[in-house]
Order: C-alpha cells, then structure tokens, then sequence
C-alpha cells in the first residue's frame, strides 16, 4: 500500500525531532533567585540568542516565588514608603536588587534610561551601575531604599533592559559582600526577549 512509506517516513522524522538536543529558545524565562543560594558564586545561568531582554521584577501572581529580599534577618523601617539606606546602616529592611552578568552583555538600560558605567564596583552599591572592565561586564539594579514589606518593595522594582551582543551564558544573583546565613527571601525575575 501505498501509505505505508509515507507513514514510516513520518515516525522517523518525528523520532528525529525527539531525539534532536535544543537549545533553549524560549522568547520569555522566569528566574527565581533566593537570597542564601543565588549569590554571585552560585547564580542561576541561562543561554540566551543574541538580541534585547527585558527584565521584569514580578511576584507570585506572575508566576515568580519572591519579590522582594533583605541582607537583614529583621526589618527595623516602618514606612510603606521606605526607608533611605545610609551607612552606617540606620534602617533594615526588604529590597528589590538584582545582579545580571555576561561577557556578552552590551547596552544596559534601567527604567528605561542609560546607567552610570564603572570600572570597579562602587562602595557603598546606592544606586544602579554597569561594571565594565578588562574581566566582567554586569550590571546591579538597586536603589537607596529599604520597604516593610515584600509587597512595598516589589511595587516600587525598578525594570531594566539589556543587549546580549552574540549568543551565550548569562548569569543572574543577589549580590550580598558578606555572610549569607541572615539573609531572607529572593527575586522573582521575568526575562522576556523583545527584539
């Protein structure tokens, strides 16, 4: 008969298709960081084609688990509104910063503006910066406020944008310059590819 060639050609391409290896391809990515394990040692890595990324903080009704972190084990600010970090430290709280690094990254925008590029990284990390220097190009998304709440800090998130220049790894964390063991919660990352 003839509709059994074409009926075994159809398996076959199918089980080819099957066992072929992907790469990951997907157009959108949810990257779910917590604060004792995704630091800059530890982050969460994906593959990502050449193009432009947006990066959305997002919470539990998004699809993320966290939305909002703390270098603190307790929250000592009391506005909704936040609180200004100052050093020395005068009030804990939660915060919604996030750290991005690839040796492909190309433009990087936050809330839609171009950020101050650096050679080191600034001390102390009050407001958002790209590090670009002869070994690493990354960027922090941060703010000189501390929230209540997980709800107060993931409301006032800031976005950003950044360039993949080719192809490659690309790695996401919760830059923390000291012990881990008193940090609490995480980030909820939506990273979706836009051009």
């Amino acid at each position: 008969m003839p509709t059994k060639p074409l009926f075994k050609k159809c398996l076959l391409a199918a089980a080819a298709m099957l066992l072929t290896p992907t790469v990951t391809l997907a157009a959108e990515h949810i990257i779910k960081l917590d604060a004792k394990l995704n630091t800059q040692k530890n982050p969460a890595k994906r593959y990502l084609r050449a193009g432009t990324y947006t990066v959305t903080p997002i919470g539990r009704y998004h699809g993320g688990d966290k939305g909002a972190w703390s270098v603190w084990g307790h929250t000592t600010c009391k506005k909704p509104a936040g609180c200004r970090r100052t050093v020395p430290t005068q009030f804990t709280g939660l915060h919604s910063n996030y750290y991005i690094f690839s040796e492909q990254l190309g433009e990087v925008k936050v809330d839609g503006k171009a950020i101050k590029q650096v050679t080191e990284t600034p001390q102390p990390r009050m407001n958002s910066y790209y590090l670009v220097n002869d070994t690493q190009r990354a960027y922090e998304v941060t703010q000189p406020f501390v929230y209540t709440t997980e709800a107060d800090a993931l409301s006032n998130a800031l976005s950003s944008t950044f360039v993949m220049t080719t192809g490659g790894r690309i790695s996401f964390a919760l830059l923390d310059g000291s012990r881990t063991s008193d940090n609490r919660g995480g980030m909820s990352l939506k990273v979706v590819k836009v051009k």
